[in-house]
């Protein structure tokens, strides 16, 4: 799950003033049938899931567009993990990613039928119109709980801070050549304990979409890495 989310909040980004006419214009998120595929690798170098991504619809609100997002994951040898759609919302030229809408759906039940309940909370992931090389960013929040009936049997809070532009960067994947942004944060979560992550990722701006993401443990060991591998 935690990987899940890492990727999760890693594939949006914004640059530059637009107004709403100009979402659909500038952000490839907001062009219907398009088309993208997200390789996440572990630590090795050895691919964990494939996530294929695609535009169903546009829908335009006053000052708001949304697109509504179907993405598919498949595991390491290629079977399903889970399917869903999630929506991804530009008003003003700023982009607002709910946390949430990554979770994969609930499925089956706990011991002797009885329903095991998600309540999730969170904070919309932020990318400010304005976003430049030095400015920090606004963190982020979510927080999961699963019970079953009166028993809680997880709780676990996800915490994105220190979210920085650090500087431009030219990268390279399967899916071509990019012109990048830079952007990094600290990612904090419970797993047997509190644990950080430092995650840097590479926006490209011609094109509104995130390239490249690694994410390293406290010691600077790389721990897994995404990139976009077909365009």
């Amino acid at each position: 799950m935690k990987n899940m989310m890492t990727a999760a909040v890693l594939l949006l980004a914004a640059n530059g003033i637009w107004a709403q006419t100009n979402c659909s214009e500038l952000y490839d998120y907001f062009k219907k049938g398009l088309k993208l595929e997200y390789t996440s690798y572990d630590a090795k170098g050895k691919v964990e899931s494939v996530n294929a991504q695609e535009v169903l619809d546009v829908t335009t609100n006053a000052d708001t567009v949304i697109a509504l997002i179907q993405s598919n994951v498949t595991d390491k040898k290629g079977e399903p993990a889970f399917s869903g759609t999630f929506p991804i919302k530009c008003h003003e030229g700023v982009l607002y990613f709910d946390m949430q809408s990554m979770i994969p759906p609930q499925q089956g039940s706990g011991a002797e039928g009885s329903e095991i309940a998600l309540e999730v909370t969170s904070t919309d992931m932020v990318f400010p119109s304005d976003m430049q090389v030095g400015m920090t960013l606004p963190d982020c929040d979510m927080e999961m709980k699963m019970s079953m009936g009166s028993m809680v049997i997880m709780n676990t809070k996800y915490h994105i801070k220190n979210r920085k532009v650090e500087g431009r960067e030219t990268v390279t994947t399967t899916a071509g050549v990019f012109d990048c942004l830079k952007i990094s944060y600290d990612f904090e979560y419970n797993l047997l304990g509190k644990r950080t992550d430092h995650v840097e990722y590479w926006y490209a701006k011609s094109k509104g979409l995130m390239i490249k993401t690694v994410s390293t443990d406290s010691k600077g060991k790389e721990r897994s890495r995404m990139e976009l591998t077909k365009l």
